[in-house]
């Protein structure tokens, strides 16, 4: 399994207490929810947030921590029983009447049943403890999508105000046309394609704004928290290795790790179960306390000590049975789980490399080759148009067809930067 999956039960307990430790020291408000108010920081700040304040993350923790405290508990033996009888009529016996009667008892399960009962805590522990691994991957993926979109958008409403910019250059070209007796159809069809890019703008930055509630969501900050696109976005931006096996997937894969566990938490749970099936044993010692007798006899009043074991019957064969074959069915359901999932998560892996090679391949096609095209293409027409040799709406195409490639080479960076993203989670390899 991964580095996370299987660890002994006390270097579980080190491992929480260690984490508690680090994350009052590095994540404490001083360093994340302060620099968060300020502007163009590192993607670090806005991780290290989103890990000290979400609150799925935290209840995901302390879930953990109670898995913990409950394996260190669930090998002890039940409380000892201690009774009190008092006869309401005495017994008389040779040595003397018998007035009260103490009894005190221990049960003891069946040799095995407390080592897997501790077996079955400690997997659960290691689950809590690998459903906080999940969760913190998903967040920090989540998180760093989200900065992808909001630094999409920006550069969208960058681009699309300096191609208002570039109309509003068209628009006196053509308000200078109108002067020499052309017609005044090319500058409001100007005005018209302004008019739209503003519109463009409008809904891009309201989009931004709802996007930004989502980040803030994400690290459960104050909702008046200022966010911006972070310093060094892409600085972690690496590659996605064309092979990468099935067996490497389900080796690091914290949601496969979490199934693996699962699988073996419910084989422990069968054994567990199994063991119901052979008896507890109870030993006890009762005290007599006895009176003087009236005639005077060998051993007058002493007290009689009775040691007793028990054990209890499990004979309802067919209870243990059905709760047997109830345990059978969830270890096949866990492994048919694991099966299913690491099948759909090597399917997503395989999506995840398509996808990067597909953003690669279009951020090289536009920087290199349509952009510079479709720039020289404009300048050309709009010199055209100054002297009359081509229609406006020429030129206005040219524009448009520039804005969507300027689009596309952003798309493509923040779809390979996704990509990489997304093939980090599947390896559990989220980095701050």
């Amino acid at each position: 399994m991964g580095k996370n999956a299987f660890k002994t039960p006390a270097s579980v307990i080190v491992n929480s207490f260690m984490l508690l430790f680090f994350s009052t020291l590095l994540l404490s408000p001083f360093t994340c929810l302060t620099a968060v108010e300020n502007s163009t920081l590192p993607l670090k700040n806005y991780l290290c947030e989103a890990l000290q304040n979400n609150s799925e993350l935290e209840a995901a923790f302390y879930e953990w921590q109670g898995a913990l405290f409950e394996m260190q508990a669930s090998d002890t033996l039940p409380d000892p029983k201690i009774s009190y009888g008092y006869f309401i009529q005495s017994v008389e016996t040779r040595v003397g009447p018998q007035n009260n009667r103490l009894n005190l008892s221990q049960m003891f399960p069946w040799i095995g049943k407390l080592t897997n009962r501790k077996k079955l805590a400690f997997k659960k522990a290691q689950m809590a403890e690998q459903k906080w691994y999940v969760l913190t991957h998903a967040l920090i993926r989540k998180l760093k999508d989200a900065f992808y979109d909001q630094y999409f958008l920006e550069k969208s409403i960058q681009l699309t105000e300096e191609n208002i910019a570039l109309v509003d250059i068209l628009e006196g070209v053509a308000q200078r046309q109108v002067k020499v007796g052309a017609s005044s159809a090319d500058a409001i069809q100007a005005q018209i394609e302004i008019n739209k890019l503003h519109d463009n703008v409008d809904s891009l930055q309201k989009k931004e704004q709802s996007l930004i509630a989502k980040i803030i969501a994400l690290m459960n900050a104050p909702v008046q928290t200022r966010v911006k696109v972070p310093a060094e976005l892409f600085e972690q931006v690496t590659t996605v290795p064309e092979m990468y096996s099935e067996e490497g997937l389900k080796e690091n894969n914290p949601t496969l790790i979490f199934l693996s566990l699962q699988r073996e938490k419910e084989k422990a749970n069968y054994r567990l179960v199994h063991q119901d099936r052979y008896p507890d044993i109870t030993v006890g010692i009762d005290w007599i306390d006895t009176g003087r007798a009236i005639m005077p006899t060998p051993d007058n009043g002493k007290d009689a000590l009775i040691a007793s074991v028990s054990l209890n019957l499990p004979i309802w064969s067919s209870t243990y049975r059905s709760r047997e074959n109830a345990a059978k069915s969830h270890i096949v359901s866990a492994n048919d789980l694991l099966i299913q999932k690491t099948q759909e998560i090597f399917a997503d892996y395989r999506d995840v490399l398509f996808k990067y090679q597909d953003a690669e391949r279009r951020a090289v096609l536009y920087k290199e080759t349509l952009l510079p095209q479709a720039e020289q293409a404009l300048e050309i027409l709009i010199e055209a148009y100054k002297t009359g040799k081509v229609e406006f709406d020429r030129v206005l195409e040219s524009q448009r067809i520039l804005l969507h490639f300027q689009l596309e080479y952003e798309r493509a960076i923040v779809d390979k930067a996704k990509a990489v993203n997304a093939f980090e989670e599947i390896i559990g390899a989220c980095r701050l």
